[in-house]
């Protein structure tokens, strides 16, 4: 990172002048931005790779095929009921 001084000096070479803590602020958010480019880089470098970058999980198809059961009613069955359909 830049010091203060060098920062002030390419800063303040045009026709702008800028104040120590304006200095400041533009330098922060300067490495803010070179940060998330960075990031970003370094993200699309390990897909280009074929690293894993997610640590998402598969779902789990636990064989309900869009049923659901309701609850049981005294001296019957269970009925299977599709979603979306109603009695």
């Amino acid at each position: 990172m830049l010091k203060i001084e060098e920062c002030k000096k390419i800063l303040n070479a045009g026709t702008n002048k800028y104040s120590d803590e304006e200095v400041l602020i533009i330098r922060e958010a300067i490495t803010q931005f070179a940060m998330m480019d960075f990031s970003a880089f370094m993200h699309i470098k390990r897909n280009a790779t074929n690293e894993k970058s997610d640590h998402l999980h598969k779902s789990i198809d636990r064989g309900s095929k869009g049923q659901r059961v309701q609850p049981k009613r005294p001296g019957r069955p269970p009925k299977k009921v599709l979603f979306g359909e109603r009695d």
